[in-house]
């Protein structure tokens, strides 16, 4: 039998936090971005509305978390905006209990029309749904993805990555002493890189710098986050802000100083990052959303996402 908690406060939410963890951790299929590590801070920062979150429950372990809110009439997940997948966390095993029970306790809700993004394939939010809803689903965005480790058609990328690194130190992995160093340097290398193109950046708002700070706090402890750089000079030249877990990296923000371009900066850090989880046994690195070209120079091949959208009948 599986249990149902509706959670209406942050407070409820964050007690969740460590069951919740160890839930990601038994869901091998699990993104970085269902972590309370990524969504607790996201609810902190972004949150508005009416917080409407299920925890599943089998045999009093926690078996799944589906964490929506509701905002002028619309059901939304936890995470939209500035997070790559969202979706439903549930327990393989439960899969089929939580799918019977997730529709209608989202019927309940005071809701009028729902707005799901970013939705991967097989994502519970796409299967069973109810006839009450008159629903549509789109393609959302592609999500290129590259093998790990790197093979033989990564020959020239390699030679590349030995030419150019010797202008830079070796690659350095963020601790809890130097991560307040390396959120600053990406916060710089990153606005510094789109001011030349006349655009502020992603990282530009102090509220997304405010938040970034707390994820990767959180990301840290726990052990998954990615945060890694080389140096030259002494400085800081390029970055990778990214996750790790389940065998695979996720890259979710990179920096570099604009005056190391010549030395292909974003090249080595991700080379050196790709180097170093393949040797952890990785399998897999993800470059998450958006289909520029450096991400198929590696070889990089696309998954999709998908936006449901749906109303109620009347």
């Amino acid at each position: 039998m599986i249990s149902v908690q509706e959670i209406k406060t942050a407070r409820e939410l964050e007690s969740l936090g460590p069951e919740w963890s160890a839930l990601w951790d038994r869901c091998p299929s699990a993104t970085p971005f269902q972590t309370p590590e990524w969504l607790l801070p996201w609810w902190e920062s972004f949150g508005a509305g009416q917080l409407a979150v299920f925890a599943f429950r089998a045999g009093g372990t926690l078996a799944g978390v589906a964490p929506f809110w509701i905002e002028g009439g619309v059901l939304r997940l936890l995470g939209a905006g500035i997070s790559d997948y969202l979706d439903v966390l549930v327990e393989p095993e439960c899969r089929g209990g939580v799918e019977e029970l997730l529709w209608e306790h989202l019927l309940r809700l005071p809701w009028r029309r729902c707005e799901f993004t970013d939705l991967r394939s097989g994502s519970l939010l796409l299967e069973g749904l109810p006839q009450r809803l008159d629903a549509r689903v789109e393609p959302c965005a592609l999500c290129p993805a590259l093998p790990l480790p790197l093979g033989d058609d990564h020959r020239g990328i390699r030679h590349n990555i030995r030419r150019y690194s010797r202008h830079f130190g070796p690659l350095e992995n963020a601790s809890p002493g130097t991560l307040d160093e390396y959120l600053e340097a990406l916060f710089r290398l990153h606005s510094a890189r789109w001011t030349r193109r006349g655009q502020p950046g992603v990282l530009a708002d102090p509220l997304i710098q405010a938040f970034h700070r707390r994820a990767a706090t959180g990301l840290m402890a726990s052990g998954r986050l990615l945060l890694c750089g080389v140096r030259r000079e002494g400085s800081l030249a390029a970055l990778l802000y990214g996750f790790q877990g389940h065998q695979r990296i996720w890259t979710y923000l990179n920096g570099f100083d604009p005056a190391a371009a010549r030395f292909s900066p974003g090249t080595v850090v991700l080379g050196l990052a790709f180097e170093q989880a393949a040797r952890a046994g990785c399998l897999e690195a993800d470059f998450l959303r958006g289909g520029e070209a450096y991400k198929y120079a590696w070889g990089a091949f696309d998954r999709p996402t998908f936006r449901l959208e749906a109303g109620l009948r009347l």
